[in-house]
């Protein structure tokens, strides 16, 4: 039966694509953390009642974009499925939250950056640093960001990816750090 049931598993889990469970992952963490804050019991935890759906999706609001919410609600939707467990969201109430998530999101998370819009990074701080560095390049040899950066965390091996002390003196100079670290 045990072998049954982790087969039935392994084949629905096949339904959603790599990208999306990682994108899923990241939702149920998020949603686990608004659980954790909201001091919910671990046994009143799934299924989730439209109420705790509602004010997930609230509580998101303002700080995700219209799509990040959704994502973060069909990752918990795809845990409830793949638990065999009860998604009782009624869809009306559902598409009328997310819509005024969308409508309520920050216009600086929908704000694009063009790589020579460097005003906006601080260039001092390393995430910032990265971050132009990756959109420049990209940019500027018309590669596709998924070919440019790594996909997950557990993807990356340092024998094939550029680390921090890989960055030679030159391309430090480029990024705003010229003879700081001589």
């Amino acid at each position: 039966m045990d072998e049954d049931l982790q087969r039935v598993l392994t084949v629905m889990n096949a339904s959603w694509a790599q990208g999306t469970k990682e994108s899923y992952g990241a939702g149920l963490l998020v949603f686990h953390v608004f659980y954790d804050t909201q001091s919910i019991p671990e046994l009143q935890r799934c299924p989730a009642d439209n109420i705790t759906i509602l004010t997930f999706i609230a509580s998101c609001t303002g700080s995700y974009t219209g799509k990040t919410i959704a994502n973060y609600v069909y990752a918990v939707r795809a845990w409830h499925i793949l638990h065999g467990q009860t998604w009782n969201m009624q869809q009306h109430e559902l598409k009328t939250a997310l819509d005024g998530a969308a409508k309520q999101a920050p216009r600086t998370l929908h704000h694009r950056i063009h790589p020579s819009d460097s005003g906006s990074f601080q260039l001092d701080t390393p995430l910032n640093a990265a971050v132009f560095t990756c959109l420049t390049g990209t940019f500027y040899s018309l590669a596709r960001l998924g070919e440019f950066t790594v996909q997950s965390i557990k993807a990356f091996n340092e024998d094939s990816h550029s680390l921090h002390k890989d960055i030679s003196q030159r391309r430090r100079c480029i990024l705003g750090e010229s003879n700081r670290h001589n």
